[in-house]
């Protein structure tokens, strides 16, 4: 073969190749490209890469010349489809045309065979599709180039011998294996480019799972965060570019760096270690995170890493702190409450016993009057404490609802002390401590000081410190003083009871203000453990400040501080002396009462008075018997069968009757002698009934004085 013809072979092999590079840069990224104006480019290129082809043939004789236009053309068939292949065609087709010469003819004909054997090719057998694509564009090759062998017709019928003789051999050595090999490089390029866009789909793919999923998820290596998703981010609170800079330990709680080191050590150097821990993590504001860790061994280019799946755990390790908590409350509370059952059993049995013991040996045996006597102040003895163990429940009740109230009045300070005082004198729970020894202090210079304030709350509180201290102390002194400071307008006072008794624990001293709560609970002691609990919520209500000091084997200490309004003028006397039986002769009273012990009582107060007594046992009675003559005085029950208080009060409103009404409840809520009064009623007396309170309320009602 002649030296021209292998050079101008050469050349355009060479330009062939920059025909592989457009298919590799700028069609084989997107194969489907539906744009007309991106095939209409690509057919521009093919057909001025035609044109170059052209420009640099070899040359039989004059005007017959051979270039590779047939491999581009058919090759741009089978790989760029119709619209660029076409437009490839016309403009070789016009360029040919536009050379001329003996061989003009043929080379149009070359030009639209190759590339229209391309595009059916293209349809019947793609080679993407097919199993053997090498021999499938072989055969190609062999095809188009026999075709083209057959042009030569068109030639000068003296060129067409020689032509022939000419073609046999580079079409079959030549231009069939440079079609297959131009081919199986672009479909090389196909095929890598579609590895790579499987591969990014993939990574995008995996990327995308990793950035939603639950877990935060890193790969440590070499003491560095590698790779890390945007939950991991979002746990520690930092910016990725500041996650890769640092050392991973830099984000683990400094306590928990070792162990977590140690096992990421361990792990790379193939060492067995747990998959499954917990550790903590400092954020980039500065908060304590717990998290649960998986971590296990992964190659990272050539290196072993760590890939670790990372779950916050802080809120579930707090709701399981709270659910300890809880359960521990629960136990606890559950305890308490059969300590307290069984101390409120007892407080309440233990007076019943005497009540209805004594009252038994009342009624059955002939008794003397000393011991007559004797008993009956045993039975009220015992009806006061249980009255006392009631009382103490209905106040923690309201404390626990907001409902207990602060009433002032007008009173002497020493009065409220002093009188505490005698109480417990007189109190058998005292007396039978006969090495116990109760003082009280109290400035001779204030001893007429007038207060405003709640004579018997303080009390009250007062009361439950001498009860705990007597109850406590076996011998020697109970003290109890009252430092005073007067300011403008104001008195601030110090109480304090002071006993030699056991004392408290340290680890004690916490549940002292408990309710239920008793410092010996594995032992019975009396009491139902709310005294100092009601006493503290009363000081709270008052404005003031309760606490204590205790020492075990020195005894207690427990004081009270109040800021009271200091006036002028004489107070509250505490009524000591019984009133007498006062005359309601000519008054006729309706007992409006379902309970008949609670009548038969109410009957025997008012027996002596003269009065004409009436009884209805339930609402709907007493609405007849108001309708036969409307009493000068009703005793009404709230609580009835048929007709309640209430609704009674609503009738005798509507039916105009004119009556003077006591309502008599045991309810002893805050709240229900104002419900009371608001009803209807113009007076208001609690059971259990003081004699002298139901006759003061009688006059005051039937004086209009209420």
């Amino acid at each position: 073969m002649e030296k021209s013809i292998i050079i101008g072979l050469i050349q355009n092999i060479a330009i062939l190749l920059s025909f592989t590079l457009i298919y590799d840069f700028f069609w084989a990224k997107d194969e489907n490209i539906k744009k007309i104006s991106g095939k209409v480019i690509a057919g521009l290129l093919i057909g001025f890469i035609a044109i170059i082809v052209m420009y640099l043939p070899w040359t039989l004789k004059s005007g017959i010349v051979f270039d590779t236009r047939s491999i581009l053309l058919s090759i741009s068939g089978l790989f760029f489809g119709a619209i660029p292949t076409i437009i490839a065609m016309s403009i070789a087709s016009i360029f040919r045309f536009s050379l001329g010469g003996d061989g003009m003819w043929m080379g149009i004909a070359v030009i639209m065979t190759s590339g229209f054997i391309g595009l059916t090719w293209r349809i019947f057998f793609p080679p993407r599709k097919i199993k053997k694509p090498y021999y499938n564009i072989l055969l190609l090759g062999l095809l188009v180039h026999a075709v083209m062998f057959l042009c030569t017709f068109l030639l000068p019928h003296d060129s067409i011998l020689s032509t022939m003789k000419f073609l046999i051999l580079p079409l079959l050595f030549i231009y069939t294996p440079g079609t297959m090999l131009l081919g199986m490089l672009m479909l090389k390029r196909w095929s890598v480019w579609h590895q790579q866009r499987a591969m990014e789909k993939e990574e995008l793919r995996y990327r995308t799972l990793f950035e939603n999923a639950g877990e935060a998820i890193l790969v440590s290596e070499g003491g560095y965060i590698r790779f890390a998703n945007r939950r991991l981010m979002d746990l520690l609170n930092i910016g990725y570019e500041e996650l890769l800079s640092k050392k991973f330990t830099a984000f683990i709680h400094p306590d928990d760096r070792e162990f977590v080191m140690s096992y990421h050590l361990n792990r790379t150097r193939n060492i067995d270690v747990p998959n499954r821990y917990s550790f903590r993590v400092v954020t980039g504001s500065g908060e304590i995170r717990w998290v649960d860790v998986n971590s296990v061994l992964v190659d990272w280019n050539d290196k072993p890493a760590s890939l670790s799946f990372l779950s916050d755990v802080t809120d579930k390790r707090e709701d399981a702190r709270q659910l300890v908590i809880a359960k521990n409350k629960a136990e606890e509370s559950d305890r308490l409450k059969t300590i307290f059952l069984t101390n409120m059993s007892h407080e309440v049995r233990t007076p019943m016993n005497a009540i209805l013991g004594f009252s038994d040996l009342l009624i059955t045996r002939e008794l003397n009057m000393e011991k007559q006597e004797h008993y009956i102040n045993m039975i009220q003895t015992a009806g006061k404490q249980l009255l006392s163990i009631i009382n103490d429940i209905v106040d923690t009740s309201k404390l626990e609802v907001n409902q207990l109230n602060i009433n002032k009045q007008d009173c002497k300070l020493y009065d409220i002390f002093n009188h505490s005082v005698e109480v417990f004198l007189n109190n058998p729970i005292y007396q039978n401590k006969k090495n116990v020894n109760l003082k009280l202090n109290f400035p001779k210079d204030y001893q007429n000081m007038m207060v405003n304030t709640d004579y018997y709350r303080i009390q009250q509180v007062i009361s439950n410190f001498l009860t705990n201290a007597i109850k406590y102390t076996d011998s020697g002194t109970i003290n109890l003083s009252c430092e005073i400071k007067e300011s403008k307008g104001h008195v601030n006072i110090i109480t304090r009871v002071k006993d030699s008794g056991i004392g408290i624990p340290d680890d004690k001293k916490h549940i002292v203000f408990e309710r239920f709560r008793q410092v010996e609970e594995n032992q019975y002691r009396e009491g139902a453990g709310l005294g100092l609990s009601i006493s503290k919520g009363i000081v709270d209500l008052m404005g003031g400040e309760i606490g204590f000091e205790s020492k075990v084997g020195k005894g207690s200490m427990f004081y009270f501080k109040l800021k009271l309004d200091k006036v002028k003028g004489h107070g509250m006397k505490i009524q000591t002396e019984h009133t007498e039986t006062p005359n309601f002769e000519n008054l006729y009273i309706i007992i409006a009462e379902d309970d008949m012990t609670s009548y038969y009582l109410f009957k025997e107060y008012l027996n002596d008075t003269k009065a004409k007594i009436a009884h209805a046992a339930d609402g709907e009675l007493l609405m007849q018997m108001m309708e036969e003559k409307v009493p000068d005085l009703l005793l009404l029950d709230i609580n009835m069968p048929k007709k309640d208080g209430y609704t009674c009060l609503k009738e005798i409103q509507e039916k105009s009757y004119k009556t003077k009404i006591i309502a008599q409840t045991a309810y002893a809520m805050e709240n229900e002698k104002e419900h009371c009064l608001s009803s209807g009623c113009d007076g208001y007396v609690s059971k259990p009934i003081d004699p002298e309170i139901l006759f003061l309320e009688i006059k005051q009602v039937l004086n209009n004085k209420k």
